[in-house]
């Protein structure tokens, strides 16, 4: 079960606290964002919204209207960084997060969030927004979905990219 509760006051917090995150809006008019919360029964817990849990393997990534990328407010971006992807064919949204392993604490750290929407299917062309932890900024720019290059020049490698995990439904 899905829980919308406290949305408004979970979205300051990560605007403030330097946390990216994800909103779609789907045909349904639902608002779903990651910050919202997954109830589970067994065992009782509540967590954060997952993009291939909770819109993917649901089905709502083919419902997606607007997908949005919120970054925090940092020095170089004092308002947040923020995209607004209006998606007009279905099934050609997606977002996913990269993380590095922090052998130290065995500890899983986010380095970016990407969210983006195929532009050209048959091309593969893409417009991406991706929000950098190491450098606080917003990257927005497009490129190719099948080849995805670094964002900047001492960025992670991207990599091939799952299209089912992510969405994208080519």
């Amino acid at each position: 079960m899905r829980l919308s509760t406290g949305r408004l006051f979970k979205e300051q917090y990560a605007f403030f606290h330097n946390r990216a995150y994800w909103k779609v809006e789907l045909s349904t008019n639902q608002i779903w964002c990651e910050l919202d919360e997954r109830l589970e029964i067994l065992p009782a817990s509540r967590q954060e919204l997952q993009w291939y849990d909770d819109i993917v393997a649901t089905g709502d990534v083919l419902k997606i209207r607007h997908l949005w990328l919120y970054g925090p407010r940092t020095e170089k971006t004092p308002q947040g960084g923020t995209i607004r992807f209006e998606i007009k064919e279905s099934g050609t949204a997606f977002c996913w997060h990269g993380a590095t392993f922090n052998l130290g604490n065995g500890r899983r750290l986010p380095s970016y969030l990407a969210c983006g929407r195929v532009l050209d299917k048959m091309l593969g062309i893409c417009e991406l927004g991706i929000w950098d932890y190491k450098t606080s900024q917003l990257y927005i720019g497009k490129t190719n979905i099948t080849d995805i290059g670094k964002w900047r020049e001492d960025g992670p490698p991207v990599g091939k990219l799952d299209f089912e995990r992510i969405g994208l439904r080519l």
